[in-house]
């Protein structure tokens, strides 16, 4: 059993749209009777009775099971008995409207949100979709991204063409000691 995917920070309003997703990983059916998860300095909060055939996913919105998830620095505990069966979390802020969990190679990172259905390739988002390059030009990403590249190549060639003209430069970055 294990948390495969959950969502902290949805778009909006987080109350009532956070969720968690549990996968049933094993090779038979398990009664979540008992079960229980719990995140960042918060108290274990039991999960309903239900039933997870093998391989199925079950979602729990956050706000049925009484448990706030964080938007920055959290984890999931996903507890069986008093016993740690599983644990997820990441650090820093959370992407809003992404999930957090394992891809389809089980490699945890941000993901787009597939609630109830198996999770996808890791869908790392353009760097201007996650706001470390603002693009308020209406340019689509595409776009956007091909005109950084132009610029960075245009400044590397002038960096070029400023060394090749000054001898110390030159001697310094392109001879090396002669």
């Amino acid at each position: 059993m294990q948390i495969s995917e959950w969502v902290p920070n949805p778009v909006g309003k987080d109350s009532g749209n956070e969720w968690i997703e549990i996968h049933n990983d094993s090779s038979h059916s398990v009664n979540l009777a008992g079960w229980s998860v719990k995140n960042y300095k918060e108290s274990a909060k039991v999960l309903p009775g239900v039933e997870i055939s093998v391989g199925e996913r079950v979602l729990f919105l956050a706000s049925d099971l009484k448990l706030t998830l964080r938007n920055s620095d959290d984890y999931l505990v996903l507890i069986n008995n008093e016993k740690e069966m599983d644990r997820i979390g990441f650090s820093g802020d959370a992407w809003e409207g992404y999930s957090y969990g394992r891809d389809a190679s089980g490699s945890v990172s941000w993901l787009m949100p597939t609630p109830g259905d198996r999770n996808l390739e890791s869908a790392m988002p353009m760097l201007a979709d996650v706001g470390y390059i603002k693009n308020e030009s209406g340019l689509s990403g595409f776009d956007f991204m091909i005109l950084l590249l132009g610029s960075s190549i245009l400044i590397v060639g002038y960096l070029l063409y400023t060394v090749r003209q000054d001898d110390y430069l030159a001697k310094l970055f392109l001879r090396g000691d002669e």
